[in-house]
Order: C-alpha cells, then sequence, then structure tokens
C-alpha cells in the first residue's frame, strides 16, 4: 500500500479553505517533508522596536508543524 503525499497545491487548498483567517503562505515542500511557511509582517505585526509578535511566530511555527506531519 503506497502512501499519497499531498502536494504542494493541494495542500495550499487545504489551508485556505479550512483555515481562511489564517494569512501563512506554503512556499515550499520538499519530498522528505520539510516545508517552508511565510506569513506577511506588517505595521499590525509589530511590536514597539520593531519585533514581530510573538502570536506571529507562534502561527508560523504551528502552521510548519501541522503541514508537515499532513
Amino acid at each position: 500500500m503506497t502512501e499519497h503525499r499531498p502536494t504542494h497545491a493541494e495542500l495550499a487548498a487545504f489551508l485556505l479553505a479550512e483555515f481562511p483567517q489564517n494569512r501563512c503562505t506554503l512556499e515550499e515542500i520538499d519530498e522528505d517533508g520539510s516545508v517552508v511557511v511565510a506569513h506577511p509582517v506588517g505595521e499590525r505585526e509589530l511590536r514597539p522596536g520593531g519585533t514581530v509578535s510573538g502570536p506571529v511566530m507562534m502561527t508560523l511555527a504551528d502552521v510548519a508543524l501541522y503541514v508537515a506531519v499532513l
């Protein structure tokens, strides 16, 4: 029995359909299961001093790990 690995397009469509509030984008997925996820950073994602907010960083980590285990 072979295991179906979702394609980049399938995973991107899945994320968009199931998590429309999510602003992360799936940039790259390798055959070994590693992924690159991006999140746009603008004024509303920044804390004083210009650092990216913790919730944005945790969202990136959560989405990347979620996609990696699919």
